[in-house]
């Protein structure tokens, strides 16, 4: 369900924030848009790989 969700939020972003981004950036826009998306999972990746900060903080006390 969190993937359907999501899905659903970067589409929604994508039709909303792109247009007006290829008018300020041209073409730059997709591939930010594309390295931002990728950037967002590795930090996600990162978090479920080593605990985010409220997990290594209760498992300390």
């Amino acid at each position: 369900m969190e993937g359907l969700t999501g899905g659903a939020m970067l589409a929604m972003v994508s039709t909303a924030m792109l247009p007006e981004a290829f008018k300020g950036a041209g073409d730059k826009a997709g591939l930010l848009f594309v390295l931002g998306f990728g950037l967002s999972v590795w930090i996600t990746c990162l978090g479920y790989r080593f605990g985010s900060p409220q997990q290594m903080a209760v498992e300390v006390f």
